[in-house]
């Protein structure tokens, strides 16, 4: 459902012209986007970063829409406006006191949210992933990756976290959503992926934590800020070479799926 490619006709009331360049992720109850021609609504859709490649945008939409909501949309912590990205606390610093846990650390949107909330001036990230991860997340900007099947209990998280988490973002649910609620501060806030985010709390865990269940949803000014965010150099492209295929190698790309790799995968028409 994510896509990048060039317009070739549009509505009168679009914003968008014929000719250009954009990305975007389309709606899950329509057909997906492995093929020449598609359809998009212009609340979809944005103009493409202009400096990374046609691939690497494709590898962008949904994760990084995911990242960016439950990163500040519930919020876990407040947007910086355009001139405050990139700071060392932000612009003003309102994310500077903020010690964030975030599980599932190489998946589509953990590469962007570890990005977006360094940018956004978090004064700690605490990342989990596998062990052969725990470089690549690093070099994204955790202050700190963890081994989620070593390291993924209680006890290893809090040694390395140096106390409780004011902000969880859970991106895999289940045992692991628990463990991090027993993490939380009073006070505190969890958004997660999984369906039912309150059902995972465990006994004992603080009455006063917010908890919110994550819903995508479209927006064209969201794509917009990351796509700024690539243009300045703020935002790093995660996309491996070897993740890009082309379109009859299409086998091939959905076995890699399945093997529980980071990032993303590209079909190449």
């Amino acid at each position: 459902y994510e896509f990048s490619g060039i317009v070739i006709s549009t509505s009168p009331r679009s914003p968008l012209k014929p000719g250009t360049e954009v990305y975007g992720r389309t709606n899950f109850r329509r057909d997906g986007n492995a093929r020449t021609y598609t359809v998009a609504t212009f609340n979809e859709i944005a103009a493409k970063p202009k400096t990374w490649s046609w691939a690497q945008c494709a590898a962008v939409p949904i994760g990084g829409l995911v990242a960016f909501q439950a990163l500040f949309s519930f919020p876990l912590l407040f947007e910086p406006t355009l001139e405050g990205w990139g700071h060392a606390a932000g612009l003003d610093g309102r994310n500077s006191k903020v010690h964030l846990l975030i599980t599932g650390a190489a998946s589509p949107a953990g590469v962007w949210a570890i990005q977006l909330a360094k940018l956004a001036g978090v004064h700690r990230i605490v990342a989990t992933c596998s062990a052969e991860d725990i470089p690549f997340v690093r070099s994204l900007g955790a202050n700190v990756a963890l081994d989620w099947a070593e390291d993924g209990n209680l006890r290893g998280w809090s040694a390395e976290s140096g106390g409780q988490f004011n902000a969880v973002l859970d991106l895999m649910g289940g045992h692991t959503l628990t463990r991090a609620w027993r993490l939380v501060r009073d006070g505190g806030k969890i958004v997660s992926v999984a369906r039912d985010t309150a059902s995972a709390r465990p006994a004992g865990a603080s009455n006063s934590v917010l908890h919110y269940n994550f819903v995508l949803a479209n927006c064209p000014r969201h794509l917009k800020t990351i796509a700024y965010l690539a243009d300045t150099g703020h935002l790093k492209p995660v996309l491996d070479p070897e993740d890009i295929f082309e379109f009859d190698d299409f086998e091939a790309a959905l076995q890699k799926l399945r093997n529980h790799r980071r990032g993303q995968v590209v079909l190449q028409l």
